[in-house]
């Protein structure tokens, strides 16, 4: 497994990220697991806790202006997702896909795919999380 370095400073602020993406997948995994008795009108709450989640992981993957000459770049690598399984490759793509064409920006295929995320799907949850925990892994705090 390949290790990415990063600063104390840019951890800190991933760490947050990919700790409230996790946090809100938790609560998403908690109104799934109810009974659908209880789940009248709860759909909204799952589509915000999804939508919480997906824009949680999303900021540490998207561009950024950042103390780089002025320069966008993302506090995580690219190389980084390049470098996990395909199938976790694929969920990120599919994550980050969602998050640009339903949540963030306006699109004309704005449904085509959605099915998996609006709101996440249960069986996606976990999966989700392993994907979190492999990126966490992979990174390197240096001085």
């Amino acid at each position: 497994m390949k290790q990415f370095n990063i600063t104390q400073a840019e951890h800190a602020i991933i760490k947050s990220d990919l700790s409230r993406a996790k946090r809100y997948l938790h609560f998403l995994e908690v109104e799934r697991a109810k009974p659908e008795s209880e789940n009248k009108g709860r759909a909204s709450v799952r589509e915000a806790l999804s939508v919480a989640a997906v824009i949680a992981y999303s900021r540490s993957f998207t561009s950024n202006y950042r103390k780089l000459g002025g320069k966008k770049s993302s506090w995580i690598p690219l190389a980084l997702i390049q470098d996990l399984p395909a199938d976790m490759q694929k969920l990120h793509k599919q994550i980050k896909d969602i998050r640009d064409r339903v949540w963030a920006h306006t699109d004309e295929n704005l449904f085509r795919g959605a099915d998996l995320i609006i709101p996440l799907k249960r069986a996606v949850i976990p999966a989700f999380e392993l994907l979190i925990e492999e990126v966490v892994k992979r990174l390197k705090v240096v001085p």
